[in-house]
């Protein structure tokens, strides 16, 4: 196999027809960037090309994984090895659902193996595992996608200069509201028209302005996908970064005197959540079906707090809580000794997304330079700060597709 194919890369020497496969070097390479090595491994079918990745599939793995396409393994057989992956996000799943696609055109239906618990669900919950072992659709619960709402030409003209828009701010902590402001400011002088901003109580998730739907939305993850799939709503930016501050990550979390210690003990359980319209209940759903706990048999409620929902945990009057990731690491110690966290999801799949609405698409390129370029310049550095933001960036398509496929599986 040519080395131009990907960039970097370990090779490995294939076996012969008559000899074993070869194994690994006995040094791997280090945790961090995307590395591949190759080699050649003899099966019933004949040779096959194994793919081995180690290291972190994020985006700058994309020059790795896109070096891929084009590989031509004997036969067609072709198996993805992911044992030394220490990480993958949603940029990277984005990246891997493209290469899949990519094979899949040509013909080519690899076999996976090496996947950790974490890729394993990842894989699951985005309907990658539909693209190895020889299946030719999604799996039964991993439905298509339905087409978003009928989205008509763009009707904003950018005329008159007096229009005023509408911004419905849906923010991530209490300590944001001075930089929704100031990054308001800054987006009516990039855009040359009059932002009405409103941000709306941190716990209320699903509140919505009265009157026409807002032109631009800054919305939870289960809020976006809501305005997406019932109104065409266009995807714009979402904070960077992998942190449980820019993503809903949950934890499954019960009494420190719990006698059951696997989710799958859990069948018909008493459940508290802060809000059952949100990811946190999605994500939490999905880690008990992924554990064998159906969750459609757990009797679901919602205390309309984190600090709430976890009372009625101490209390007894719930047995299983699904709590925010972040909610969980601000409890104090003392609360913190009260609880016992039985799982937690690490997917980054599920961020706050900036949207607009589809008939004022003609504002999206403007938007998306003016978020982008914010740490290009010192107001725009300043506003970050205050937001407690590293930077914006773009949502590739198919990581959108991957959380619409999870809402419409859980909330759709």
């Amino acid at each position: 196999m040519s080395d131009r194919l990907m960039s970097p890369v370990v090779p490995m020497a294939p076996s012969s027809p008559a000899s074993p496969a070869q194994p690994a070097p006995s040094t791997p390479p280090a945790t961090g960037a995307l590395q591949v090595q190759t080699g050649h491994e003899d099966g019933p079918g004949g040779a096959r090309l194994c793919l081995r990745l180690h290291g972190e599939i994020d985006v700058h793995a994309t020059p790795v994984l896109a070096g891929l396409q084009g590989c031509t393994p004997p036969g067609g057989r072709l198996t993805l090895d992911f044992s030394g992956v220490s990480r993958c996000n949603s940029m990277g799943l984005a990246q891997l659902l493209r290469l899949l696609e990519h094979w899949r055109t040509a013909g080519l239906q690899p076999e996976v193996q090496g996947l950790n618990r974490t890729l394993a669900m990842l894989f699951k919950m985005t309907g990658l595992m539909r693209y190895f072992g020889g299946s030719t659709a999604p799996p039964a619960d991993a439905p298509r996608l339905t087409a978003p709402a009928a989205v008509r030409p763009p009707t904003l003209a950018l005329k008159p200069a007096a229009l005023r828009l509408d911004f419905h701010v849906s923010q991530q902590n209490s300590q944001q509201l001075i930089g929704w402001y100031y990054l308001n400011t800054l987006l009516q002088r990039a855009l040359g028209r009059a932002i009405a901003l409103t941000v709306d109580d941190l716990d209320a998730p699903g509140a919505r302005p009265s009157g026409a739907p807002p032109v631009l939305a800054f919305a939870r993850p289960f809020d976006a996908c809501a305005l997406m799939d019932a109104h065409g709503y266009l995807p714009v930016a979402r904070p960077a970064g992998n942190s449980d501050e820019v993503s809903d990550e949950v934890s499954l979390i019960v009494r420190q005197d719990e006698p059951r210690t696997a989710l799958a003990d859990f069948a018909g359980a008493r459940t508290i959540t802060a809000h059952t319209r949100s990811f946190v209940q999605v994500l939490g759903r999905f880690f008990c079906d992924e554990s064998g706990l159906d969750s459609a048999s757990l009797q679901m409620a919602e205390a309309g707090s984190e600090i709430g929902a976890l009372k009625a945990l101490l209390a007894g009057q719930a047995d299983l809580l699904l709590m925010s990731r972040r909610g969980h690491a601000r409890l104090s110690a003392l609360a913190r000794a009260g609880v016992r966290v039985l799982d937690q999801s690490e997917t980054g799949v599920a961020s706050h997304l900036l949207l607009l609405r589809p008939d004022c698409a003609a504002l999206a390129a403007p938007l998306r330079a003016a978020l982008t370029g914010l740490s290009g310049h010192d107001k725009g550095r300043q506003a970050l700060q205050d937001l407690g933001l590293s930077a914006w960036d773009v949502p590739a398509d198919e990581e959108i597709a991957m959380l619409r496929r999870l809402y419409q599986r859980y909330a759709g």
